[in-house]
């Protein structure tokens, strides 16, 4: 017995791993991540927008080396050099300028026009590229001599080639060792007003060692995509990069600048409640925005106030100026003194508040090794303004004034005190020839002046003082003589100690006192 069976269907070879393909495929899709975009983000805090907010004025210099020579056609560089020209030109800004200048055994003058004009340059290109040569040096040097005739801060040269230097009828660039590439470097160093050039290599095919024919000429440049594949990608790095140079220069061009103030009317004078005092606020960078705030009026004594409108943050635009008016909301000084009454008094007013610029931190992620340094506050001279002080006499000024008087007065008696010290004792002055010695009672502050006629057949005075020192204990004698029509004799005479002035001997015995009886 034999058991028929229903034909079974034809098995598809390879189905089975093409089904496992398309299931693992589809569940890798929501894994897969873009490749990294080039530095056009566009979003607050990306790269591109700071860069639109830092070079929004004043635009770059582009000069664009096109290789015309015949490999270019064949392997077809040419062409799609010509198709992604229009796209680069297009991403160019408003204030920049570009040139074209297709070279092969000579090259094109580069005439720096705006992105509107390069579009006619480019339809000048050549259909199709012909040439015998690739003689960078012509095409740097009708490049710089286009850089030349401008002022940008900051230039780029884009160099598209797929061969190696070949010049053999031109004696000035024929070899790296000629003398036209010494006379380029010179050219380079000489254009004005600090323009700072990048050249920049775009290979194409066997072109790799382009990064040779620029080190002859640029101290600065790049080689970009040695695969020669990534044209487009190729030219929007260069744009990216001369973009990123324009603003670091433009940051650094704005250290130590900041925010100025000036006073555009003078308030009413006295100043009084209510009244408004105008400032207005310039920022005086080129390229950075500021930010300045809280704002404040300084300058005012205590107890006076007065509001902002608008407060504060407020931020402004490279060279913008706005008004800002402060309110007083009160305009009177109330001060302590000896009496009461009102006077007017001269303020000098500022506007206070911090300097910063809203792209610090963008600046600092962005653009390797600059930071932002503005001066952290407002300049610019303060105004005087007339205000109003009243007066209340306070006991505390009057205990003030009173204690300092008395201390004035206690030092005024003590050193009137150590410069007339008082005497007490005995002065005995003695002559040879007289047996009776004079004595002279001491006593009080005053000079005391004694006749020494008794001693002296010519008479003579004898005028006594104490000797200025410290208070307490016995002073020295200051003794002053004259006998008969002599010049005066002066000494001082110590206690118990003989002292011979003009011939006669005295003695000092300090102790009694009171005048002679």
């Amino acid at each position: 017995m034999t058991t028929d069976r229903l034909p079974s269907r034809a098995r598809v070879p390879g189905l089975r791993p093409l089904f496992a393909l398309a299931v693992l495929l589809a569940l890798a899709a929501p894994l897969a991540q873009p490749l990294p975009a080039r530095a056009d983000d566009k979003r607050p805090g990306g790269l591109t927008a700071l860069l639109d907010r830092l070079v929004a004025r004043g635009g770059a210099n582009y000069a664009v080396a096109v290789d015309i020579s015949d490999s270019m056609e064949s392997s077809g560089y040419y062409a799609r050099t010509r198709k992604v020209l229009p796209a680069f030109i297009d991403s160019l800004t408003d204030d920049d300028r570009v040139c074209l200048v297709p070279f092969s055994e000579g090259a094109s003058e580069c005439e720096l026009v705006s992105k509107a004009e390069a579009k006619a340059q480019l339809a000048r290109l050549p259909e199709h590229a012909t040439g015998s040569a690739s003689n960078f040096g012509r095409a740097f040097e009708s490049a710089l001599d286009g850089l030349r005739r401008s002022n940008a801060e900051v230039s780029g040269v884009l160099l598209m080639s797929d061969a190696q230097l070949y010049a053999p009828d031109d004696p000035r660039f024929k070899t790296f060792e000629s003398p036209g590439w010494a006379a380029l470097r010179a050219k380079l160093a000489s254009l004005s007003g600090g323009q700072e050039v990048t050249g920049y290599g775009i290979p194409l095919g066997s072109g790799e060692k382009l990064g040779d024919v620029l080190a002859k000429v640029f101290p600065r440049y790049q080689l970009l995509d040695a695969s020669g594949q990534e044209l487009a990608d190729s030219l929007a790095r260069a744009h990216d990069d001369i973009r990123i140079r324009q603003a670091v220069k433009r940051v650094r061009g704005d250290e130590g600048k900041g925010v100025a103030v000036s006073w555009p009317a003078t308030p009413d004078q006295p100043l009084r409640a209510g009244g408004e005092i105008r400032a207005r606020l310039t920022a005086t960078t080129e390229a950075l925005p500021v930010r300045v705030g809280p704002l404040r009026l300084g300058g005012l004594p205590e107890g006076v106030r007065a509001s902002a409108e608008p407060s504060g943050p407020l931020e402004l635009g490279p060279g913008e100026r706005r008004d800002v008016v402060f309110t007083l909301d009160e305009a009177v000084e109330h001060a302590d003194g000896l009496f009461d009454g009102t006077d007017r008094e001269s303020w000098r007013l500022t506007v206070e508040g911090a300097v910063s610029s809203p792209l610090s931190a963008d600046v600092e992620r962005h653009l390797d090794g600059v930071s932002v340094n503005l001066a952290d506050r407002p300049k610019g001279e303060p105004l005087t303004a007339v205000g109003t002080v009243v007066t209340s006499a306070s006991a505390q000024w009057w205990a003030g004034v009173l204690g300092v008087l008395a201390v004035l007065l206690a030092a005024s008696g003590y050193l009137v005190l150590r410069r007339n010290r008082p005497m007490h004792g005995m002065l005995v002055a003695e002559a040879v020839d007289r047996p009776a010695p004079l004595r002279i009672r001491l006593y009080g502050r005053r000079t005391i002046t004694a006749d020494l006629s008794t001693l002296v057949e010519d008479g003579g005075t004898l005028w006594i003082k104490g000797s200025p020192g410290r208070l307490g204990g016995f002073p020295t004698l200051r003794l002053r003589c004259r006998i008969a029509d002599r010049a005066v004799r002066e000494a001082v005479c110590a206690p118990d100690e003989p002292l011979l002035l003009a011939g006669l001997e005295f003695r000092y015995q300090p102790g009694g006192s009171g005048p002679p009886g």
